[in-house]
């Protein structure tokens, strides 16, 4: 396990870990089937992290807050936050070394950038590797906390739900977020395609991986304590007839993205084809697919 040194002072916190990864780090690392350099550049671009922030945790990013997002990837949404209310103290927290270590560099360079913005760097941030189902975190530490696209891969993600109501101060508030029907819900059923989904599927599942994760955000909160529940549901994906060639290039890199697992799966032939045949039912003027964006928000 790592050591821990710990400093706490107006609220703020810091830890710096040494050592290596553990074992149980490792392993999740490597059953994260989206790991590629390129995965966190196409997040990044369907998303604003300071307009996410100011739509979700705008409330709760107080002078002084400290806050904590666990699977940060780079670290774009927690420079967001921090773009949005400055004087937060955050954390971020993911398993990959290589994303911690560019979630650092952009900081680095963000507060290199300071004087061309006031709102480009934040010194209050840090990034840790580390498991968030078994977070090298105090009790108690944290004013705010939220995952984002994170608990549709974890295969014990009820551990980290837990850990984020351990980490939070009495009153702190959680944001869990997630999909709902991603690669599932489509018509009419292309039955070929459907059936190398659910083959697919099929083999990604003792990794953790859950395309229905959106509706247990609720269950997986009030078990592990939180109250004053809040859920929201909203489209994700709506693509009614032919998308757009935008989101198709976003389609394209996901699935070539996925294509290593695939090929693991399908082969090198079936990978090819069910990419193809999935591409292929988006430009459909006659289908409809869509999946939705469930947003569960609590208090400790």
């Amino acid at each position: 396990m790592p050591s821990l040194a710990l400093t706490e002072a107006n609220n703020s916190i810091r830890v710096n870990l040494k050592g290596s990864m553990t074992s149980s780090t490792i392993s999740t690392a490597q059953s994260y089937f989206m790991d590629d350099p390129r995965e966190a550049g196409r997040l990044e671009t369907k998303v604003d992290g300071r307009a996410w922030a100011e739509r979700y945790l705008q409330p709760h990013l107080l002078p002084g807050t400290a806050a904590l997002e666990i699977g940060c990837g780079p670290g774009h949404l927690l420079r967001g936050a921090a773009a949005l209310q400055p004087e937060i103290f955050g954390t971020g927290v993911d398993v990959s070394f290589e994303r911690i270590a560019e979630a650092r560099r952009r900081v680095a360079g963000d507060i290199q950038a300071k004087s061309a913005s006031r709102f480009a760097g934040n010194p209050r941030l840090q990034f840790l590797c580390a498991n968030s189902q078994k977070l090298p975190l105090p009790d108690g530490a944290y004013d705010v906390a939220w995952c984002r696209h994170l608990l549709e891969y974890l295969p014990y993600r009820q551990r980290a739900v837990s850990e984020l109501h351990r980490v939070l101060r009495p009153g702190g508030t959680v944001l869990l977020q997630d999909l709902d029907g991603q690669f599932v819900w489509n018509y009419p059923q292309d039955e070929e395609l459907a059936s190398q989904v659910e083959r697919v599927l099929s083999v990604l599942a003792p990794t953790g991986f859950d395309p229905l994760v959106g509706r247990k955000l609720y269950h997986l909160a009030l078990t592990a304590g939180f109250r004053d529940l809040r859920v929201n549901v909203e489209p994700y994906h709506l693509y009614a007839g032919t998308i757009s060639d935008e989101h198709c290039q976003q389609w394209q890199l996901k699935l070539d993205i996925l294509r290593p697992s695939l090929v693991k799966i399908l082969g090198p032939a079936g990978a090819r084809e069910m990419i193809a045949r999935f591409l292929d039912y988006l430009q459909n003027p006659a289908t409809l697919t869509y999946s939705v964006l469930f947003t569960v928000t609590g208090r400790k």
